[in-house]
């Protein structure tokens, strides 16, 4: 038998901020990972998803390096004379 949980639920009584939720979770993790590069570990497991209310990562690790900022375009106000 598979399980599986929807995290807003579906039919009439699905939750009304699911699709607050999707819309926002976009440009917050645009914003992450503009600044930061994620990956696994290099001992990194299989992720087990664990069933409660909601299905919840377990053991889920990541590395976490910030990204270096691109050098800014050589423009008329910054370039030296």
């Amino acid at each position: 038998m598979t399980r599986w949980v929807k995290a807003f639920g579906t039919g009439p009584r699905k939750c009304i901020g699911e699709q607050f939720g999707l819309i926002e979770a976009t440009p917050a993790l645009a914003t992450i990972t503009s600044r930061w590069r994620l990956s696994p570990p290099a001992d990194a497991h299989r992720v087990r998803p664990g069933l409660v209310a909601t299905l919840i990562p377990r053991g889920l690790r990541l590395q976490v390096t910030a990204r270096t900022p691109a050098p800014a375009p050589d423009t008329p106000a910054t370039r030296p004379p």
